[in-house]
């Protein structure tokens, strides 16, 4: 009879982090040869204008075996808004070391770009796109965005009630 019990707790346990999982797609919508992105995960989700926090993303990823070490680069939060002509608007930038604590990200290995506190309007929620952009500093310049190369960037749309509660009427 216990068995019975815990048979439906383990599958919850199995599940819940999917729950929080939500549907993206890469920027360039075909992938990157750096690596590939597992899963994206919002938090709160779905996301409500009204809650005082700002959501946090989590990008689960591997670097493909070929790939270089990223031992000195950032991760670029943007929204880009449809009302105006798809303008994106840079959010916030993070060191990958420093401010991410995700580095070095090193070939075959898996990773995770742990972002918290993203801002937000209550606007984007139903015209932002978001995007997560992974940048290598390949070059000598002290400014990442000067001397950047994309490894990865994803796309998605947050869950928000209003989305989560859609009348088919």
């Amino acid at each position: 009879m216990a068995i019975s019990h815990a048979l439906p707790l383990l599958l919850l346990l199995f599940f819940l982090p999917a729950l929080s999982a939500i549907n993206f797609k890469y920027c360039n919508e075909s992938g990157y040869d750096y690596g590939i992105v597992s899963r994206v995960e919002i938090s709160p989700n779905p996301v409500r204008p009204e809650d005082d926090d700002s959501p946090s993303f989590m990008v689960f990823g591997t670097a493909s075996k070929a790939s270089k070490t990223i031992s000195d680069g950032a991760v670029q939060v943007a929204v880009s808004l449809k009302s105006e002509d798809n303008r994106r608007i840079i959010l916030t930038t993070y060191d990958l070391c420093d401010d991410l604590l995700a580095c070095p990200i090193e070939p075959g290995k898996n990773f995770v770009l742990n972002i918290s506190e993203v801002i937000y309007s209550p606007r984007y929620e139903k015209e932002g796109l978001f995007s997560v952009t992974l940048l290598d500093d390949s070059g000598e310049s002290d400014d990442i965005e000067e001397e950047s190369v994309t490894r990865m960037c994803v796309d998605f749309y947050l869950p928000t009630v209003a989305s989560t509660f859609v009348s088919s009427a």
